[in-house]
């Protein structure tokens, strides 16, 4: 290299850090934004003491997190490769054309032929090793792993949450869920045994309920009134009369007697049984509700198994998300016979970079380009030792329903919890879709008995998939088919089976991305056909009719989204059923109002 070669080599270096040093902190360089504090979580570390949480959950938590940072930053360090390659080529050509415009000599030549392939293969590289296509799979790896996080966050309970104790210095002691289980069961037991023990009891005494009789078994009746001579006369006959008589008395009195006695025996024993059936029919009705604490109790520990669980099944579902990542990047990574066509077209590029004579294309050189696959009261028994057994069931019964509430709270919050996520099974890796699109768009429909709602879903990424949440789900049947290029999920309620008024249950409409939308279902409207929600019943026929009419809609117009968009724009609660006067107003809203057309 001679000493003209190497002074314009000290020459460029200032321009070169000249022209990155102001780019070093600029987002044009680095435009990717990826936080750790907040993508990364440390449960483990943070949560101590009582607060610690429960089981290996929350240390797959972290370790999901930190995947789904690595992947965000993998793309960010890649863009900000491709961006200053970029940036090094734009100076590097720039000083290259100046040395090729003012100097024209054997030195300048070679450098401008070193300058150029330098660039050249700059650009190659980033060129052929790096790919936006599969940047979208680390940015579509990372929605699906924070997907399985929040799917499982319903799952992290502190060790207080589970076991029991105090959650702090001074705190309420706090049940937990494994003793609130526990202790519902052996009140079920107990209880059962208890009301199984008194209705033994009750058809027992039932069986030894008769007649009332006396000590010796015969029934008491008052001696026949004998007549006398004079009532029957001097006759020859009078002493057969008499005996006649005396015998006709006698029986007359004792049909009387038995007939008293039989009505005062009758009316005792219907009232004991009477009494009887009553304690039964109390008897029973606690066996209903030990059968609906024996559901609880089976609900507690399917909760604490899938709490147990929970750790192992992110854990599983995380790592089958990793290898999902890798099998797409894969598909994208380079073959040698295109990183051999990259080399062939480097020539092509230096001469484009520096414009050197001697890296001029004898023919033309095509660079190839990457592309990736784009959840009574009771009556008297008829003696003390009836009373004492009902007395105790009741008791038991007691504290049956406390236990039973107690394990409830747990339930209940779990469900709330896992109604705002998606499922664990519906986080997968998928490229980035269209968004979905519910047709009638609406947060919750009403539902009589028999009535069928239908939602068109376009827009999903994959066959969305549709759920019912809640207590009640035995009751809705739901159907999913394919509607031309999108879906219809179809809502109905048994036959016979209806939801009451303050009833909700949760359809949850999700797609392969994680995209979900929540609707409530809710009772109180009459059954209607397929195609809307069910009607109030508290419009008046003509009310309705106008309002249908404004909206150009047919007699099922209620719920539809028009009328629903409407009760938003002038402040109605749409998740109230309409009334009388909320209908008149929304008509006039329609016809001359914010809601005209």
């Amino acid at each position: 290299m001679s000493r003209s070669d190497g002074l314009i080599g000290y020459a460029i270096r200032p321009l070169l850090l000249a022209t990155l040093l102001p780019l070093g902190g600029c987002t044009t360089l680095d435009p990717i934004f990826a936080s750790k504090q907040l993508m990364t979580s440390k449960h483990v570390d943070l949560a101590t003491g009582e607060q610690a949480f429960y089981g290996d959950l929350p240390r797959v938590i972290d370790q999901v997190t930190q995947l789904r940072y690595e992947l965000v930053s993998a793309v960010r360090s890649e863009t900000a490769l491709t961006q200053t390659v970029g940036a090094l080529l734009i100076p590097l050509s720039a000083v290259a054309m100046y040395k090729g415009m003012t100097d024209s000599g054997s030195s300048t030549e070679r450098w401008l032929t070193a300058a150029g392939l330098t660039g050249a293969a700059a650009y190659t590289y980033a060129n052929t090793f790096t790919s936006k296509p599969r940047l979208r799979v680390y940015l579509a790896g990372a929605q699906a792993l924070s997907c399985a996080v929040l799917a499982s966050r319903p799952f992290l309970y502190t060790t207080v949450d589970i076991e029991g104790g105090q959650s702090c210095a001074g705190c309420s002691a706090v049940t937990g869920l494994r003793p609130a289980v526990r202790q519902l069961a052996g009140l079920i037991a107990k209880a059962q045994q208890g009301v199984d023990a008194s209705l033994a009891r009750v058809n027992s005494r039932r069986q030894e309920l008769g007649p009332v009789t006396s000590a010796s078994g015969t029934q008491r009746c008052a001696a026949a009134t004998r007549p006398s001579i004079a009532t029957i006369g001097t006759d020859p006959d009078d002493a057969t009369r008499l005996s006649t008589a005396l015998q006709a008395e006698r029986a007359r009195a004792q049909r009387n007697c038995q007939r008293t006695s039989s009505k005062a025996n009758k009316s005792d024993v219907e009232a004991r049984l009477d009494e009887l059936l009553r304690i039964e029919n109390t008897l029973r009705s606690y066996k209903a509700e030990i059968t609906t604490a024996r559901a609880a109790r089976a609900d507690g520990d399917k909760l604490l198994a899938r709490i147990a669980n929970a750790g192992t099944d992110l854990r599983e579902h995380a790592v089958g998300i990793q290898n999902q990542v890798n099998e797409e990047v894969l598909k994208l990574q380079p073959e040698p016979a295109a990183i051999l066509q990259a080399l062939g077209g480097m020539r092509s590029l230096g001469f484009q970079i520096s414009g050197a004579s001697r890296l001029a294309p004898q023919k033309d050189a095509t660079i190839g380009a990457q592309r990736g696959p784009g959840t009574g009261q009771s009556k008297r028994p008829t003696d003390e030792a009836m009373l004492t057994d009902l007395q105790g069931a009741e008791n038991v019964m007691d504290d049956l329903r406390a236990a039973e509430s107690e394990l409830r709270n747990y339930l209940n919050l779990a469900q709330a919890l896992s109604t705002q996520t998606a499922k664990l099974a519906q986080c997968k890796l998928v490229l980035p879709a269209g968004q979905m699109s519910i047709v009638p768009d609406v947060d919750q429909v009403f539902l009589a008995a028999g009535g069928t709602q239908v939602f068109l879903v376009s827009g999903a990424n994959g066959a969305p998939i549709a759920e019912v949440a809640g207590a009640g789900t035995e009751k809705v049947i739901t159907k999913v088919e394919v509607a031309g290029s999108a879906h219809k999920i179809s809502v109905s309620l048994k036959e016979n089976q209806a939801l009451g008024e303050q009833e909700i249950l949760y359809l949850h409409i999700a797609d392969g991305s994680g995209q979900q939308r929540v609707i409530n279902l809710t009772g109180g409207g009459t059954a209607t056909g397929q195609g809307g929600p069910s009607e109030p019943s508290t419009i008046k026929e003509a009310t309705r009719k106008a309002l249908c009419t404004a909206f150009a809609l047919g007699d099922n117009c209620l719920a539809s989204p028009a009328v629903m968009a409407c009760r938003k724009l002038i402040d109605q609660n749409v998740a109230q059923r309409i009334t009388e006067d909320e209908a008149r107003k929304v008509t006039t809203a329609r016809i001359d109002g914010p809601c005209r057309t």
